[in-house]
């Protein structure tokens, strides 16, 4: 007798490109076979007299713990870049001495945009800012030495190694080879089989929610997959049981 007790490892392969996307840390998967079906009922307390079978669908949903950003191109039909980008700072407080602060990235010299906020929330104008240092000496409202100072955002350049996923709303995902592969043990917890189900056109379904909390924990991302049929076949995939003296 034979048990699957560990989850799916997944790899995800671009027919097209060759490109790999796989993951070993799903913290669950599943492949849900359904089928579509309509009862045939007549006769004296309209009994069951048969039933009419239509469509098998085959669906893959997958939760990961580990954030993958080319998953994350894979569902919006887009790739993964590198290059220079312009981000947005976070707001950080300050103490003002000597009028000035030094911010923690330098501003983008083509727009500097420093927002800045007294303690209580007035709004600061009349800085000046030399490349990290913003100067407060004509600020309006005045700003002393000593003084705590919001720089709510601005804009800065980022490392050439950014990784960048833009969203664009006319591309969608594309299809990928699915493989899906757990292994089967004894009862004596021996491992005894590799299985693998590999579906050759699943398409994920384009839908993402990122979800982030304030308790410091790692937060799941869900894919779900389609399978599609192919043109010249009614076959969309297969499973193998492997045995391990083999692999």
């Amino acid at each position: 007798m034979g048990f699957v007790a560990d989850v799916f490892d997944v790899t995800l392969i671009d027919p097209v490109t060759q490109d790999a996307f796989a993951s070993t840390t799903l913290q669950d998967a599943n492949i849900e076979f359904s089928l579509e079906s309509t009862d045939i009922t007549g006769g004296q307390g309209a009994q069951l007299l048969g039933v009419l079978h239509s469509t098998r669908n085959i669906n893959i949903n997958l939760t990961e713990v580990s954030f993958k950003y080319d998953w994350l191109a894979r569902q919006l039909g887009t790739d993964v870049t590198t290059g220079t980008a312009i981000a947005y700072a976070k707001p950080e407080f300050y103490e003002v001495a000597t009028a000035s602060v030094t911010l923690n990235k330098e501003p983008n010299a083509d727009d500097h945009g420093v927002i800045a906020y007294t303690e209580d929330g007035q709004r600061i104008t009349g800085f000046t800012v030399t490349g990290s240092d913003v100067d407060f000496t004509a600020a309006t409202p005045t700003v002393a030495d000593g003084d705590t100072v919001e720089i709510r955002s601005y804009k800065y350049d980022t490392d050439a190694t950014t990784e960048i996923v833009e969203f664009d709303v006319a591309k969608f995902p594309k299809g990928v080879i699915a493989v899906l592969e757990t292994v089967e043990i004894s009862g004596d917890e021996r491992i005894t089989h590799t299985i693998q189900y590999q579906f050759e056109n699943s398409v994920p379904d384009g839908n993402i929610t990122l979800n982030t909390a304030s308790s410091r924990e790692a937060q799941t991302t869900a894919m779900m997959l389609r399978v599609i049929k192919p043109q010249n076949s009614t076959n969309v995939g297969r499973a193998l049981r492997i045995p391990i003296a083999a692999v």
